[in-house]
């Protein structure tokens, strides 16, 4: 039951997987939810993390607007019509509003709107109803999470790692089929004759989970300011506060300068009078911050002697 996808080989518009968002096909409006690029990444072999996070060139990652190639970036909305294809070792997530995630696997080709699948894999981890279909296989579907590829030979396969999925032939070749979790389904192109069912590799539906989980927290490098230093670190690894500029990390990370210290109270001495309970920034004599450092300055004015006494002369 296991088809590889062509590495070599690319096909345009031979299968379509569609998406009708946010509902089923014949909800109006369905087919433009808003879909977002979630999310860019790489995969590293033997590399800690293996998926991170990167630019669209790094990725391979290319996307055309009206027939023309546009800058891409992390979180961009994706328009429909948009078409999006993904490199070697290259992966995205798209998040379509109200309805889940889709995982677009490498060499792999779609087109935005209700999302068409033109080659490669795409594995779907979605929460409302929708329909997924092509030429070959029409699958109804909700709140599943299930993997379609096309394989060498323009088959279909379809592997439910959780929920249902009901796939019926487009022309009404053979009866709907309903595949439950751990189940496959592989229809043979052009669909002629009914699809062979059989169980699904487990493991490897785990598999697809696990990459869909690390591409979407997929860490990105950077700088990372802790205690005052800045260190290269994943952003998922920083303790401190991250960021992917050097420069922009140095800045943050520059310790501020330190408080003024507070302004003592005590006692201010001028021309021979004293002031207690005063802060030193209001004296505008000599500021003592303690009673005996004031005695000890001679800085009380003297008394003025009493007059004589008449009656002791």
């Amino acid at each position: 039951m296991n088809i590889s996808p062509s590495r070599r080989h690319r096909w345009l518009a031979f299968m379509m997987l569609v998406f009708a968002l946010a509902g089923c096909a014949t909800v109006p409006g369905t087919a433009t939810a808003p879909v977002q690029l979630w999310q860019i990444a790489r995969e590293v072999p033997g590399a800690d993390p293996r998926w991170q996070r990167v630019e669209a060139d790094e990725a391979g990652l290319r996307v055309w607007r009206g027939g023309r190639e546009i800058p891409v970036r992390r979180l961009m909305a994706m328009l429909p019509g948009d078409e999006m294809e993904t490199g070697a070792n290259g992966a995205a997530v798209l998040r379509v509003r109200d309805v889940g995630d889709v995982l677009v696997l490498e060499r792999t080709r779609v087109r935005m709107g209700s999302l068409e699948v033109f080659f490669g894999r795409v594995f779907a981890l979605l929460r409302n109803r929708f329909t997924v279909s092509s030429e070959t296989v029409v699958a109804g579907v909700e709140g599943t999470r299930f993997l379609y590829e096309v394989g060498r030979d323009r088959a279909v396969r379809v592997a439910v790692a959780d929920g249902e999925v009901v796939c019926r032939s487009p022309q009404g070749a053979w009866a709907p089929v309903r595949l439950r979790t751990n189940e496959a389904l592989v229809a043979s192109y052009p669909a002629r004759t009914p699809p062979l069912v059989g169980s699904a590799d487990a493991r490897e539906l785990r598999a697809y989970e696990e990459v869909s989980r690390d591409v979407s927290r997929a860490p990105e490098r950077g700088w990372c300011c802790r205690d005052g230093q800045v260190t290269s670190s994943w952003s998922d690894r920083c303790a401190g506060s991250f960021d992917t500029d050097r420069a922009d990390a140095l800045r943050q990370c520059r310790p501020s300068p330190p408080p003024p210290p507070p302004d003592p109270v005590g006692w201010c001495c001028r021309d021979g009078r004293v002031t207690s309970s005063i802060r030193k920034s209001q004296c505008t004599g000599t500021f003592f911050d303690s009673e005996a450092a004031l005695r000890a300055s001679g800085c009380y004015s003297r008394p003025t002697p009493p007059p004589p006494d008449p009656k002791k002369r």
